[in-house]
């Protein structure tokens, strides 16, 4: 994550800001009470809302004063995507607080929350933290620097493990609780189906349901037969019924049969005019397939006589087989020899592209050569341009000692710059603390001397009323005044020696100066030789890969010119072997040409034969339609001789008297259906109450079956029971492994920056236990708790932390940290002397070297502004009391 630009309106001092942010290190410097603070406390709520106040403060606390509205707005990259946060505020003028007015979250033009908590939440998954956990890992607060030092072993233990992720598996250990208990909950009302259940398969069997619906059974069985013997009667009378209606529909159906032979005598009359059509149609096509036969054998002839085949030769599939054969085998030797052709065209192109990679490489290390070439040519010219610096720095250190000399002091002396000045300050206040009650009593001395005059120039005392002339009074006035002579001769002194010490404090100060400029220009010294000892490793670093690039040439064009022979030889072929595949393309053409000519001869035999076939079908067909004709004669005489039995049949029957038996008949089979209708009626009523019966036996049965699987649902629940219990175990038991990890991993890191911080000191390592406690070794080994150390150790030893913490967040990530959020640092050097200020320097390029694109910093010390990428210093208006900011 790295920030872009930060837009505010009315919050704390500042009325309108809009500042841009780059990468690297930002300084933001000003005076105390100017505003610099609050700039990273916008940021911090512009990301988490009022979330990111404390205890102590609301909303209406960040609002400038006489202002009714705030507003600020974060623009930001994640991922590749740029963000812009809004976050909004209002103040009522009657009830005096503040509220939210909105909190939006857009990328683009898509809005991706708009709702306080929407935006809350956006943020914490974004940076998977929290604005607890963003507090004690990336924003270093003022006067909040050892927070994590000074928290309880148990809360300290909470903020690590959240910061590194290991706190979710709590959160599943406890839901894995919740399961149980949940789980619980179904046992105890598998439990409660279990009673109901066994209450009511025992209401059922009280009613003993398989007695009843026997005796049920009994009743219908006998009521069964009744109906039966009803039937039996009823069916008689529909075998008389249904012999009538098949006498009358015989009836019927004779006269149909009259109506439809004559039809069919009508039919077979035309069938026999149509077949004599057929038989005159298929002699003209005889004749037809004739004319054609005739033809196709004039047309074998001719292609026997110009291929030169005998006319009397017959068995012209033998002689295309020969010469299919011979086809083939020329065939196959044109296709071995395209595969061959192209075998050799395969391994020419591979030649050719190990031709063309081989000048690839070549160009390809030439031009690295060259490249080689030049950097050694710019090492060589950086390391003169550095050696010139190491002298530059060494000449100014010696004038910087000489201008120290020429003030009184030595480089020894130096060293102890600090404690002169502090000595000198204690001198200031000192004689500044005896000037204040030397006036102070100078100045009633003088009211003294005022009130005796007054009394003088009356003349009386005022309490005796005697003359004062050689009074007490009188003699009083000479002694003040004496003392008012010697106080002021004590202030000249004093104000002599104060001159004195402030210009002694001036030299002081300017040797101060002259000390920081000697610190540097020594650091400046060393970094240059370090990177003269680096660009001389560089240079001969680069020498050795021109040397071993020009082995790598020399091989590389021997190799060239063996792939050249090789194509040469391989050209040579694929001439030869074309030339003879023309020659076998010209012979195979002429026996395809041959070839061709007999297998017409062939199709035209084959025509011949179908011709023939087909005449014969025909022949065959006026034979059989000549036989359908002579049968059609007889069919139709038959009809002819039927047609007269039936007509003396009709005659015969009387249709009057079948149709009034049937009549009677029919009447009394719908009395009997009427009776066996009530019959069954009562059939229906037995059956519903078997079926009633036996769906509560049906019931008794489903209620075994379900109380058998509610048994097996209550062990099933028991065994997940036990198991919800070993998955808790192995949640507790994972997150203290992962614990144990990230402890080895962030004692690793502290370690490791410690040493940094820690160079040539009297601390020799820091130690982690399981519970995130702390312990500090002296290098005798002597163990310290942290809280035993002073405040600016202490300060460092939590900048330790933070920065150790912040980098295994980067490593659980991919070693990437670039979606994690700025480093922040408020007021960091507070507690620490100038050598740890320049440690502290070496940390923030060691965070910036691995990964962390950004880092923020508020602080007025001069060499973390000379070290900034970027700097913003920060003024308020004493008259508006409003804050603004230049870059610089």
């Amino acid at each position: 994550m790295k920030l872009k630009n930060l837009q505010i309106e009315n919050i704390r001092s500042y009325e309108n800001l809009d500042i841009s942010f780059d990468d690297g290190v930002t300084v933001v410097s000003g005076n105390n009470g100017s505003g610099k603070s609050s700039l990273l406390e916008a940021c911090f709520i512009a990301l988490f809302g009022s979330r990111a106040l404390t205890k102590d403060y609301v909303i209406g606390d960040m609002i400038r004063k006489g202002s009714s509205k705030a507003s600020i707005n974060l623009e930001f990259e994640y991922d590749g995507n740029i963000f812009e946060i809004e976050q909004a505020f209002r103040m009522s003028s009657k009830t005096g607080r503040a509220t939210s007015t909105r909190s939006v979250v857009r990328s683009g033009n898509e809005v991706i929350a708009d709702q306080a908590t929407q935006t809350y939440e956006f943020v914490c998954n974004m940076l998977g933290m929290d604005e607890e956990a963003y507090r004690n890992c990336v924003y270093i607060r003022q006067g909040e620097i050892d927070v994590l030092i000074n928290a309880r072993s148990q809360d300290r233990q909470r903020m690590i493990d959240d910061l590194l992720q290991i706190g979710r598996l709590e959160e599943y250990q406890e839901r894995s609780v919740s399961a149980r208990t949940g789980i619980g909950r179904h046992q105890r009302y598998t439990d409660q189906k279990i009673g109901d259940i066994k209450s009511e398969i025992e209401t059922i069997r009280s009613q003993d349901p398989y007695d009843t619906l026997s005796a049920l059974k009994e009743e219908s069985k006998k009521l069964q037969v009744k109906i039966s013997q009803l039937q039996e009667k009823r069916n008689k009378a529909l075998v008389k019924i249904n012999s009538l209606e098949t006498d009358i529909r015989e009836y019927d159906k004779v006269m149909d049969d009259l109506s439809s032979l004559k039809g069919q005598q009508n039919k077979l009359m035309d069938r026999k005019a149509s077949l004599y059509q057929s038989i005159e149609s298929s002699g003209d096509k005889i004749r037809s397939y004739k004319r054609a036969m005739s033809e196709l054998e004039a047309e074998t002839r001719k292609l026997k006589t110009n291929l030169g085949i005998s006319a009397d030769a017959e068995n012209m599939g033998t002689v295309a087989s020969e010469i299919e054969t011979f086809e083939r085998n020329i065939s196959d030797k044109i296709n071995a020899l395209n595969h061959e052709i192209s075998s050799l065209e395969k391994e020419r192109k591979q030649k050719k592209e190990s031709l063309e990679s081989l000048e690839k490489q070549l160009n390809s290390k030439n031009r690295r050569i060259a490249d080689l070439k030049r950097h050694l040519d710019s090492r060589s010219r950086e390391i003169e341009d550095l050696e010139r610096s190491v002298r530059q720095m060494e000449q100014k250190k010696n004038d910087t000692v000489a201008e120290a000399k020429d003030l009184g002091f030595s480089p020894e002396k130096l060293e102890e710059i600090d404690e002169i000045m502090g000595l000198l300050r204690d001198q200031q206040k000192r004689l500044h603390g005896k000037e204040s009650g030397i006036r102070t009593r100078l100045e009633e001395l003088n009211k003294k001397i005022q009130t005796n005059r007054e009394m003088l120039e009356k003349g009386i005392c005022p309490t005796c009323g005697q003359d004062l002339e050689g009074s007490p009074v009188s003699k009083q006035e000479n002694e003040d005044l004496m003392k008012v002579k010697e106080y002021s001769s004590e202030l000249l002194d004093i104000e002599r020696k104060q001159k004195e010490i402030e210009e002694r404090i001036k030299k002081v100060d300017l040797a101060r100066k002259l000390d920081r400029k000697l610190q540097d220009y020594t650091y400046q010294k060393k970094i240059a030789e370090t990177n003269i000892q680096s660009n001389g490793k560089m240079i001969d670093d680069y020498n050795k890969q021109i040397a071993e690039l020009e082995e790598e040439i020399v091989s590389l064009k021997d190799q060239k010119e063996e792939v050249i022979r090789a194509l040469d030889s391989l050209s040579d072929s694929s001439r030869s072997l074309n030339s003879r595949n023309t020659n076998l393309k010209t012979e195979y053409s002429q026996v395809q040409k041959k070839l061709d000519g007999i297998r017409h001869i062939m199709k035209n035999t084959d025509k011949v034969q179908e011709y023939l076939s087909k005449a014969e079908q025909l022949e065959n067909g006026i034979k059989s339609d000549q036989d359908k004709v002579q049968m059609l004669e007889e069919n139709i005489s038959d009809l002819q001789r039927r047609i007269s039995e039936l007509r003396k049949k009709l005659e015969a029957e009387n249709i009057d008297e079948m149709k009034k038996n049937y009549r009677l008949y029919r009447k009394a089979y719908d009395n009997m259906g009427n009776d066996i209708e009530k019959m069954n009626e009562k059939m229906n009523e037995l059956s519903r109450q078997e079926g009633k019966l036996e769906a509560d036996i049906s019931r008794l049965s489903t209620l075994e079956k379900d109380l058998q699987l509610m048994i097996n649902q209550k062990k099933y629940l028991e065994r997940v029971y036990e198991e919800g219990r070993s998955l808790e175990d192995m949640y507790k038991r994972l997150r203290t492994e992962l614990r144990l990890k990230n402890i080895d991993a962030l004692d690793s890191l502290m370690n490791e920056i410690f040493s940094l911080m820690y160079t040539n000191n009297a601390y020799a390592r820091i130690e982690l236990d399981q519970d995130y406690n702390f312990t500090v070794y002296e290098k005798d080994g002597t163990p310290l708790e942290p809280k035993l150390l002073s405040g600016g150790e202490r300060a460092i030893f939590n900048l330790v932390l933070r920065c150790a913490i912040y980098r295994l967040m980067s490593m659980g990530r991919g070693n990437d940290s670039i979606d994690l959020p700025p480093l922040i640092m408020d007021e960091p050097t507070v507690f620490l002397d100038r050598g740890h200020i320049h440690q502290l320097i070496k940390l923030i390029d060691m965070m910036r070297n691995v990964g962390v694109g950004q880092i923020l910093i508020v602080s007025h010390d001069e060499s973390l502004i000379d070290s900034a990428d970027l700097v913003f210093s920060v003024e308020k208006d004493p008259v508006t009391n409003i804050s603004f900011i230049s870059s610089g």
